[in-house]
Protein backbone atom coordinates (compact mmCIF):
# COMPACT_ATOMS: atom_id res chain seq x y z
CA UNK A 1 0.00 0.00 0.00
CA UNK A 2 2.80 2.57 0.95
CA UNK A 3 4.37 1.64 -2.24
CA UNK A 4 1.39 2.10 -4.35
CA UNK A 5 1.06 5.60 -2.86
CA UNK A 6 4.41 6.75 -2.87
CA UNK A 7 4.36 5.74 -7.17
CA UNK A 8 1.46 7.80 -7.48
CA UNK A 9 2.95 10.86 -6.01
CA UNK A 10 5.57 10.01 -8.12
CA UNK A 11 3.94 10.01 -10.51
CA UNK A 12 1.58 13.12 -10.06
CA UNK A 13 4.83 15.28 -9.36
CA UNK A 14 6.14 13.76 -12.46
CA UNK A 15 3.18 14.53 -14.92
CA UNK A 16 2.76 10.89 -15.53
CA UNK A 17 -0.87 9.60 -15.62
CA UNK A 18 -1.99 9.13 -12.23
CA UNK A 19 -3.25 6.08 -10.71
CA UNK A 20 -6.91 5.93 -9.49
CA UNK A 21 -7.44 6.23 -6.17
CA UNK A 22 -9.62 3.69 -4.96
CA UNK A 23 -10.64 5.64 -1.90
CA UNK A 24 -11.28 9.05 -3.55
CA UNK A 25 -14.22 6.75 -5.51
CA UNK A 26 -16.16 5.59 -2.41
CA UNK A 27 -19.07 8.10 -2.62
CA UNK A 28 -19.55 7.07 1.08
CA UNK A 29 -16.60 9.31 1.61
CA UNK A 30 -16.74 13.02 3.04
CA UNK A 31 -13.19 13.65 1.70
CA UNK A 32 -13.01 15.42 -1.45
CA UNK A 33 -11.95 13.64 -4.62
CA UNK A 34 -8.51 15.05 -5.86
CA UNK A 35 -8.32 13.58 -8.86
CA UNK A 36 -11.28 15.69 -10.12
CA UNK A 37 -11.19 18.61 -13.19
CA UNK A 38 -11.93 21.57 -10.45
CA UNK A 39 -9.75 24.40 -11.86
CA UNK A 40 -6.86 26.04 -9.77
CA UNK A 41 -7.98 29.38 -8.43
CA UNK A 42 -4.49 30.47 -9.02
CA UNK A 43 -4.42 29.11 -12.70
CA UNK A 44 -8.16 30.97 -13.71
CA UNK A 45 -6.63 33.81 -12.18
CA UNK A 46 -3.14 34.06 -14.37
CA UNK A 47 -5.72 33.18 -17.40
CA UNK A 48 -8.19 35.71 -16.95
CA UNK A 49 -5.09 38.66 -16.62
CA UNK A 50 -3.41 37.19 -19.62
CA UNK A 51 -6.85 37.50 -21.38
CA UNK A 52 -7.14 40.85 -20.24
CA UNK A 53 -3.75 41.93 -21.44
CA UNK A 54 -4.70 39.98 -24.72
CA UNK A 55 -7.96 42.33 -24.71
CA UNK A 56 -5.99 45.31 -24.15
CA UNK A 57 -3.74 44.80 -27.37
CA UNK A 58 -6.84 44.49 -29.47
CA UNK A 59 -8.74 47.55 -27.94
CA UNK A 60 -5.62 49.49 -28.72
CA UNK A 61 -5.28 47.98 -32.55
CA UNK A 62 -9.24 48.73 -33.35
CA UNK A 63 -8.88 52.01 -31.94
CA UNK A 64 -5.55 52.78 -34.43
CA UNK A 65 -7.83 50.92 -37.14
CA UNK A 66 -10.63 53.43 -36.74
CA UNK A 67 -7.67 56.50 -36.64
CA UNK A 68 -6.42 55.25 -39.73
CA UNK A 69 -9.72 54.99 -41.26
CA UNK A 70 -10.81 58.16 -40.90
CA UNK A 71 -7.69 59.49 -42.06
CA UNK A 72 -7.75 57.67 -45.47
CA UNK A 73 -11.59 58.98 -45.48
CA UNK A 74 -10.20 62.41 -45.04
CA UNK A 75 -7.68 62.12 -47.23
CA UNK A 76 -10.20 60.51 -49.67
CA UNK A 77 -12.31 63.46 -49.24
CA UNK A 78 -9.40 66.23 -50.06
CA UNK A 79 -8.87 64.34 -52.89
CA UNK A 80 -12.71 64.54 -54.79
CA UNK A 81 -12.68 68.11 -53.46
CA UNK A 82 -13.13 70.93 -55.97
CA UNK A 83 -9.92 71.98 -57.57
CA UNK A 84 -8.09 75.49 -56.59
CA UNK A 85 -9.66 77.39 -60.49
CA UNK A 86 -12.96 76.35 -59.24
CA UNK A 87 -12.68 77.01 -55.38
CA UNK A 88 -14.80 80.99 -54.67
CA UNK A 89 -12.91 83.99 -53.38
CA UNK A 90 -13.75 83.32 -49.64
CA UNK A 91 -12.81 80.02 -49.81
CA UNK A 92 -9.34 81.00 -51.97
CA UNK A 93 -8.71 83.96 -49.09
CA UNK A 94 -9.41 81.81 -46.25
CA UNK A 95 -6.64 78.88 -48.51
CA UNK A 96 -4.01 82.00 -48.85
CA UNK A 97 -4.28 82.81 -45.50
CA UNK A 98 -3.59 79.28 -44.04
CA UNK A 99 -0.15 79.01 -46.59
CA UNK A 100 0.73 82.43 -45.17
CA UNK A 101 0.35 80.99 -41.85
CA UNK A 102 2.32 77.84 -42.52
CA UNK A 103 4.91 80.26 -43.94
CA UNK A 104 5.35 82.12 -40.80
CA UNK A 105 5.44 78.67 -38.39
CA UNK A 106 8.31 77.01 -41.24
CA UNK A 107 9.96 80.80 -40.17
CA UNK A 108 9.87 80.55 -37.00
CA UNK A 109 11.28 77.42 -36.06
CA UNK A 110 13.66 77.89 -38.41
CA UNK A 111 14.72 81.17 -36.65
CA UNK A 112 14.81 78.58 -33.53
CA UNK A 113 16.89 76.30 -35.11
CA UNK A 114 19.37 79.28 -36.33
CA UNK A 115 19.59 80.81 -32.96
CA UNK A 116 20.10 77.47 -30.98
CA UNK A 117 23.01 76.58 -33.36
CA UNK A 118 21.43 73.93 -34.69
CA UNK A 119 22.53 73.07 -38.24
CA UNK A 120 20.10 74.64 -40.64
CA UNK A 121 20.90 72.44 -44.03
CA UNK A 122 19.19 74.96 -46.40
CA UNK A 123 19.34 78.76 -46.64
CA UNK A 124 15.59 78.94 -47.88
CA UNK A 125 12.25 77.06 -47.55
CA UNK A 126 12.21 74.87 -50.66
CA UNK A 127 16.03 74.93 -52.19
CA UNK A 128 16.98 71.68 -51.26
CA UNK A 129 19.26 71.61 -54.59
CA UNK A 130 21.44 74.38 -52.55
CA UNK A 131 22.53 73.22 -49.30
CA UNK A 132 24.09 76.10 -47.12
CA UNK A 133 28.00 75.36 -46.24
CA UNK A 134 29.08 76.60 -43.06
CA UNK A 135 32.89 76.82 -43.02
CA UNK A 136 34.21 76.99 -39.33
CA UNK A 137 38.26 78.33 -40.69
CA UNK A 138 37.60 81.38 -43.32
CA UNK A 139 41.28 82.19 -42.59
CA UNK A 140 43.67 81.56 -46.18
CA UNK A 141 47.01 81.15 -43.86
CA UNK A 142 47.30 77.27 -44.17
CA UNK A 143 49.70 76.98 -41.47
CA UNK A 144 47.29 78.47 -39.00
CA UNK A 145 46.28 76.24 -36.13
CA UNK A 146 42.57 75.11 -35.64
CA UNK A 147 41.94 77.71 -33.20
CA UNK A 148 42.22 80.36 -34.98
CA UNK A 149 44.08 82.60 -32.44
CA UNK A 150 47.10 85.50 -33.63
CA UNK A 151 50.08 85.27 -31.20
Amino acid sequence: MIQSNRKRNLDKFLGENPQPDTNASNPDTDAPNPNTDAPNPIVVTHQNAYVDEINKKLNKLENSLEREKKYGEALQSLRNELPYEKIDFLNLKKLSEALEAADEEVERVASQLREGDIEFPYQIIGSALAPLRVEENNSSEPDEGSSGSHE
